[in-house]
Parts: C-alpha cells; sequence; structure tokens
C-alpha cells in the first residue's frame, strides 16, 4: 500500500471517529439536561434538610433558655418564702414584730436573679450565633458542591461540533 493510500485511510478514520464523536455528543444533550435537573434537585433538598434543621435547632435553644428561665424563677420564689419564713419565726420567737428585717438578703437574692437570667439570655445569644455560623458553612459547602458537580456535567460535550473538534 502506498503513503497516500496510507495517510488516506486514516485521514479518512480520522474523519469518521470525530464524525461519531459528533454524533455521539448529540445524544448527550438529554442526559446532561437530566444530570444538571438532578443535580438542582438534589441541591434543594440539602438545602430544605439544613433549613428544617436549623429551624428545630433554633426551637431548642428557646426552649432551653426558657427551661432555665422557668427554673430561676422557681428556685428564686423558693429562696424568698424560705427567707420571708425563716426571718418570721425568728422574729417570732425573739417576741420581735415583723417588720422589713425580712429583707435581709433580698439584695443578694435579687442581684442571684439578675446574674442568673443574663447568663441564660447570653448562653441563648452565643447558642444562636454558633448556630448561624455552623449553617453559613454548611450552606457553602453545599453550594460549592452544587458548583462542582455542575462543571463536571458542563464539561461533557452536548453538540456536533463540541464532540467532533474536541470544544
Amino acid at each position: 500500500m502506498s503513503f497516500i493510500a496510507t495517510a488516506a485511510t486514516a485521514v479518512g478514520s480520522f474523519a469518521l471517529s470525530k464524525s461519531l464523536a459528533g454524533f455521539s455528543a448529540e445524544a448527550n444533550k438529554d442526559d446532561v439536561r437530566k444530570a444538571k435537573q438532578s443535580i438542582n434537585q438534589n441541591f434543594q433538598q440539602k438545602m430544605n434538610m439544613l433549613f428544617d434543621k436549623r429551624r428545630i435547632d433554633e426551637q431548642n435553644i428557646e426552649r432551653t433558655a426558657e427551661k432555665g428561665q422557668v427554673q430561676t424563677n422557681v428556685q428564686t420564689r423558693d429562696v424568698i418564702k424560705n427567707v420571708m419564713k425563716s426571718s418570721q419565726d425568728m422574729m417570732a420567737n425573739q417576741g420581735f414584730a415583723i417588720g422589713d428585717s425580712s429583707n435581709i438578703n433580698a439584695d443578694d437574692i435579687v442581684k442571684k436573679y439578675n446574674n442568673t437570667m443574663r447568663d441564660i439570655f447570653n448562653t441563648r445569644e452565643f447558642n444562636k450565633e454558633s448556630l448561624s455560623v455552623g449553617i453559613e458553612s454548611q450552606i457553602a459547602a453545599i453550594e460549592d458542591e452544587k458548583d462542582k458537580m455542575t462543571a463536571q456535567v458542563d464539561r461533557i460535550p452536548t453538540t456536533f461540533r463540541e464532540g467532533a473538534l474536541g470544544f
């Protein structure tokens, strides 16, 4: 076989393979469209799950703070009752009239109550902020994953030109 015949066969084979690649790329259009839909659905599902988790976590933070406030109110009420009863009993046993002497520990009780309430508030705010930061980083990771997957799908040839010529 002559050089020209061999070259012609090689060029013909190359052209045929490029044509087949071009036709094959045309067949990818529907698959690429479906892949992008799937990526978007997956992304939306992950975001919905993340926002549901966020809502539940926010509710738990609020419930915990409310529980702490209720416990603090109950404990403070009980302490005040005990102080007043002790003061009244002590005064009655010593023959004194009951007066303002039951306020002996009132300032300490109020300070403790205010400190505890402030701690509950600060903890709640810290937990909310921590949750927001965590959610934001998870959103960024999900968006990054979506972008990477979409970029991979975008590299799949979908036109005759892209398939035959490689661009």
